[in-house]
């Protein structure tokens, strides 16, 4: 697969919840990689939500009281077989996060820096 992406990402694992579909309930997922325009998530999903749809996260960054919330595009999905947690691993591109959060989940991401 050709890679596509403009910018670096940084290979984190930062513990979220989700909102997948039309639920409206959080549950557990995720992040395991993260850039300026986008991330990736595992999730589990009983119904494979279509490219396009919305992803609501509340991101979890070590030594933040509050969560970030982030709001991503979903563009594209992968089968997660033989996952124990989780079934799918969703790419997603960053729609709506507030500028100064952003600015401190990257600044951890790749510097460890709050």
């Amino acid at each position: 697969m050709e890679e596509r992406r403009c910018q670096p990402r940084a290979m984190m694992h930062f513990d979220a919840r989700c909102i997948v579909g039309t639920s409206r309930e959080y549950m557990d997922c995720e992040i395991i990689n993260i850039g300026r325009e986008g991330l990736a998530v595992l999730v589990y999903m009983q119904d494979v939500l279509p490219v396009g749809s919305m992803l609501e996260l509340e991101i979890q960054v070590p030594s933040r009281v509050n969560s970030i919330a982030c709001i991503v595009t979903i563009k594209w999905i992968k089968d997660l077989p033989d996952h124990e947690k989780y079934n799918f691993v969703v790419g997603g591109q960053i729609a709506r996060i507030a500028p100064e959060d952003k600015d401190r989940l990257l600044s951890y991401a790749f510097h460890n820096v709050i």
